[in-house]
């Protein structure tokens, strides 16, 4: 989801962009990312930087390479801390779409202590649909939005989740991967790509307008066959038993 994003953002005007991932782009995952077999291989914040830089000169990148949490016994190597500083460095916004909810916590606390806004996005794992969430500094962050989903009897909470959100029958695991691998294409992600981009257009042109944090759930999906996008927006206040209001 954050390639799609970083171009069109990148094609609408966005001067300075700072993308942060140590993946690499494969056949398996071009099915829903940005370029196609020509970035096969190469890192996926040096091929978007090559490709954005050229075909949208008006837009400086800074790629970032690394994973957060990996770890390393080389004390020459940067840490997390060390590259989120370099990445947040003279930001307005923060976009998260690692899709990894230990990353948005983390990004979450990160983003209130430096005041800055940040809007996330993920999708289901059997992409019957997923959520753009906008989190003001001021109101409710990450860990309040898990908290409005889910309550400690495991009922839904007041915002729903977005369908499948627990369905995890089409993940597969190939042969040498020690992990399940998610199966999504662009024609489904690129939805909450295209939202995300839009609220953050909106978050930069219009910041007195965004207040309150947000939360943007889209459906895809009713069971039985694919359905036109289905977008719910619920305000996210600051829940009571989060610590950001500490």
């Amino acid at each position: 989801m954050g390639s799609p994003a970083a171009v069109e953002l990148a094609r609408n005007g966005c001067t300075s962009l700072h993308l942060m991932d140590d993946d690499v782009v494969e056949p398996g995952n071009a099915i829903r990312w940005e370029l196609g077999a020509s970035s096969w291989g190469t890192k996926k914040t040096d091929t978007l930087k090559r490709f954005i830089e050229r075909e949208y000169p008006w837009t400086s990148v800074l790629a970032v390479p690394h994973r957060i949490g990996l770890p390393t016994c080389d004390p020459h190597t940067p840490g997390d801390t060390d590259r989120l500083n370099e990445l947040l460095d003279s930001v307005d916004l923060v976009v998260d779409a690692s899709a990894a909810p230990g990353v948005t916590y983390l990004l979450g606390d990160i983003c209130r202590e430096r005041g800055l806004p940040l809007i996330s996005v993920f999708a289901s794992p059997n992409l019957h649909g997923g959520a753009v969430v906008f989190h003001h500094p001021e109101s409710g962050c990450p860990v309040c939005r898990a908290h409005a989903n889910e309550t400690p009897e495991g009922k839904s909470g007041h915002i729903p989740y977005p369908n499948g959100m627990n369905d995890e029958s089409t993940l597969v695991q190939p042969p040498g991967c020690s992990e399940l691998t998610f199966t999504g294409a662009s024609f489904d992600l690129k939805e909450l790509s295209l939202e995300t981009v839009r609220m953050a257009v909106d978050v930069v042109s219009s910041p007195d307008e965004w207040t309150v944090s947000e939360v943007r759930t889209v459906n895809l999906h009713n069971g039985k066959r694919r359905v036109p996008p289905n977008w719910r927006i619920d305000p996210l206040d600051r829940h009571p038993d989060c610590g950001c209001r500490s």
